[in-house]
Formats: C-alpha cells, sequence, structure tokens
C-alpha cells in the first residue's frame, strides 16, 4: 500500500495496541488480508495455505510473525512496516500454535474477522483463549484519515470521468465484450489495468444488475449499464453508470425512467447524513419511486 506513509502505519498498530489493551486481550492476530494490509502493509496476493503465516500486534504496539521454517525467505522479503519485528518460526513436525504460545505466552488473543476457522481451533488447542474482534476494533479501518479520503476520491472520480469517456466511444453495433476490452484499455493507459474489472451489461440485461448472458449486442435505443472499479494504494474504486451511446436519441419511457432513478439517488444523497442508518436512506429512495411511479414526472430540486 505504497500511498500510505510508513509513520501512518506505525500510527495505526499504535492505535490498535491502545484498543487492545482496553479491551483485555494480549495481541490481535491476522491472515494477509485486508486487515494485515491496512496495519503492516502485507497484502492478500501472499497465498494462504494450510500452513499458518500469522501477523501479529500486541497490546504494547509490538509486531511479531508466526511463519513456517521453509518459508522465511520468501516471506522475509515481504514489504512489511514495523517499528521493530519477532519471527516466530515453527517446524513440520510441531503444531504452529504451541510454538506460539512458548514463544509468547499469550493467554487471550483477538482475532481478525478474516482469519479462517481451523486457525482459531488451532490456537485454542494450544490453551490460548480466541476472542472475536471488536467494534472498537472494527472502527480504526472504518474511520478513514484525510490521506486515504483523498486516495478513495481520487481513484473513484478518475474511474467516473473514464465511463465518460467509454460513453462517447460507445456504438451500436458493439459487442459486450468489445465494450469491456475498451474499459480495461482505458485503465491500462494509467497502469490500473491489473486490478480493474467491469460488468457490461446491454439492453434488457440492464434491469438485472449481476445477471444475463454474455456475447450481446448493443442495438439502437438500448442502454449500456457498465459496474466498473479498479485499485490505488490498495483502495479501490466501485462506479456504476447506466448510459445510452452517443448520438442516441432516448424514448420518453426511458427519460422517465431516468429521472425516476436520479430523484431517487437524490433524496438517497440528502439523507445521507452523520448517525443516519443506512436503512433510512434506503426507505427514502423506494418513498420517492414509490411516488414517481407516474410517467410525466421530472426531475425536482
Amino acid at each position: 500500500m505504497p500511498g500510505i506513509s510508513r509513520e501512518g502505519f506505525l500510527n495505526r498498530q499504535a492505535i490498535l495496541a491502545d484498543v487492545l489493551v482496553e479491551a483485555g486481550v494480549d495481541a490481535f492476530i491476522a491472515e494477509p488480508s485486508a486487515s494485515s494490509s491496512y496495519y503492516a502493509n502485507v497484502s492478500t496476493s501472499f497465498e494462504l495455505s494450510e500452513r499458518p503465516f500469522l501477523i501479529i500486534i500486541d497490546k504494547h504496539g509490538k509486531f511479531s510473525y508466526l511463519a513456517p521454517k521453509f518459508e522465511l525467505g520468501r516471506i522475509g522479503g515481504l514489504e512489511m512496516v514495523f517499528e521493530e519485528k519477532t519471527i516466530i518460526e515453527w517446524h513440520e513436525e510441531e503444531s504452529p500454535y504451541k510454538a506460539l504460545k512458548r514463544a509468547t505466552g499469550y493467554e487471550k488473543i483477538m482475532l481478525d474477522e478474516h482469519v479462517r476457522y481451523f486457525i482459531a481451533t488451532g490456537l485454542e488447542s494450544a490453551d490460548i483463549e480466541v476472542t472475536a474482534i471488536t467494534n472498537a476494533v472494527q472502527s480504526i479501518r472504518t474511520v478513514k484519515s484525510d490521506g486515504e479520503l483523498a486516495i478513495l476520491r481520487g481513484i473513484n472520480e478518475f474511474t467516473v470521468e473514464l465511463v465518460r469517456s467509454l460513453q462517447q466511444n460507445t456504438k451500436v453495433g458493439m459487442t459486450q465484450g468489445a465494450i469491456f476490452t475498451a474499459a480495461t484499455a482505458l485503465f491500462a493507459k494509467v497502469g490500473l489495468e491489473e486490478d480493474s474489472w467491469a460488468l457490461v451489461l446491454l439492453g434488457p440485461q440492464a434491469s438485472n444488475p449481476h445477471g444475463g448472458s454474455f456475447g450481446k449486442v448493443l442495438e439502437r435505443n438500448e442502454y449500456v449499464l457498465i459496474d466498473i472499479g479498479s485499485n490505488l494504494h490498495g483502495y479501490g474504486s466501485d462506479v456504476t453508470r447506466t448510459f445510452l451511446p452517443a448520438g442516441s436519441t432516448p424514448t420518453k419511457e426511458q427519460l422517465d425512467t431516468w429521472y425516476t432513478v436520479y430523484n431517487a439517488q437524490s433524496a438517497a444523497i440528502k439523507l445521507t447524513k452523520v448517525n443516519e442508518t443506512c436503512s433510512a436512506v434506503d426507505a427514502g429512495t423506494r418513498k420517492v419511486c414509490r411516488i414517481q411511479s407516474s410517467p410525466t414526472i421530472r426531475k425536482t430540486n
């Protein structure tokens, strides 16, 4: 996650340590996941196996990891971030969980939500009490810093502009595959193709966003629905847009539908406030859709 400074990672670890003290646990344990990427720059690109590789941050902010002995060279090459580290190695013929207990003396640990079940039971077999992740720990990742928000805005705003460019170059007669290829090519121009993805649906398919067959050809006055995103410094964009190809003339029914959705989404934006629930926002948008069922409704302020 190169967009975050070394100091940023260490600050996250310090914040986590304080919360662990309040929770009354000795340490927080994660496997390679979004959480390990957030706290120590250990991403999901490290493939999980039956041999535990565990990232550990204790209540004193100390960083360590548990790894099989024969994997130490590969794991040591990861660009992990820490002030100081302790390596806990385990041999093939022994229990990794007993090796962890022997090296640390931990009595009670908190497991990240992404940790696999067999690891939880293995830790318990070594007389280590296991507790689930708390809301207080989850909230550390939920609340974003100014730097994180800047990255999120950047990749999402770029993705929106990419869709606008794609719309100008989408023509009747193009296949879903051709539109998908054009989208990924735009990400490739800025070096973001590796983590990019896109779902393209045409015409009637667009009414079922995650369904529909592949291979359809875009016909005149048919909508294109695209669900698209990529990844920048570990933070992803996820943008969904529905548009007509450049030069198309929407029908009255299409305009009525478009404005109903527009007004529902505008209502959602107004309802989205601090301490408001998602269910209240959802209910507000659905209310607009019910009220505006008449085809004569147009954009409102």
